[in-house]
């Protein structure tokens, strides 16, 4: 039977975790819902540079717009992370394909499996943060600026070139985000995550 529990990691002994049938998740509201969310995100599709002033706490949702982004200047005392197991869901936004592409395996499998949020220090460190600024907006207008006035052309080719090179496909990810977040938001787990977080508590999770 599966061993583990809660938000932990799950050992398998002679089974196989019981999880909601994804063919009918692919046909729930909730997952229309989520397709909808990720066809209207037009940073996936910009072919300039994209430079993000973090200017705040940016977590969830907001961490995934922040990955999307070429360059990413962060504030100081402000907290960034993708805190979606915390409350019992896959994550979205293309987080689980983008962040490992831009920290390494190691680090995005930390953050991601316990969900813990850092500082902007911690973000730099790591790679994921050009700077931890205190007037993050200051800096990012100064690259932006330097990026403009090179050759548009050259600019727009050269994050093409990157992309392909790299193989990055955010788009397809992000859609195969929404499918498994939306089979995790048919658990009860998600509805206990969800209620521990408005009550301020610590979610108690059944794996169901």
């Amino acid at each position: 039977m599966p061993g583990g529990h809660g938000g932990g990691p799950l050992v398998l002994r002679g089974g196989r975790p019981q999880v909601p049938d994804p063919a009918r998740a692919a046909r729930a509201p909730a997952t229309r819902a989520l397709l909808c969310d990720v066809r209207a995100v037009p940073e996936l599709d910009v072919e300039v540079p994209i430079v993000g002033a973090l200017n705040g706490h940016a977590i969830g949702g907001g961490f995934g717009l922040a990955l999307m982004c070429d360059l990413r200047y962060a504030k100081r005392g402000a907290k960034y992370g993708a805190n979606f197991t915390k409350l019992g869901l896959h994550p979205g936004m293309a987080v689980s394909y983008l962040l490992p592409r831009i920290v390494g395996v190691v680090k995005a499998s930390e953050w991601l499996y316990t969900g813990r949020l850092f500082d902007a220090e911690e973000g730099a460190a790591a790679g994921l943060f050009n700077a931890a600024s205190d007037a993050p907006l200051d800096e990012a207008m100064d690259v932006a600026r330097a990026i403009a006035a090179n050759g548009p052309i050259a600019v727009r080719t050269t994050k093409r070139s990157l992309r392909q090179g790299l193989g990055w496909d955010e788009r397809a990810a992000a859609y195969r985000e929404a499918y498994a977040q939306a089979v995790t938001v048919a658990t009860d787990d998600a509805k206990e995550g969800m209620a521990a977080l408005l009550e301020k508590r610590d979610p108690a999770f059944r794996g169901i």
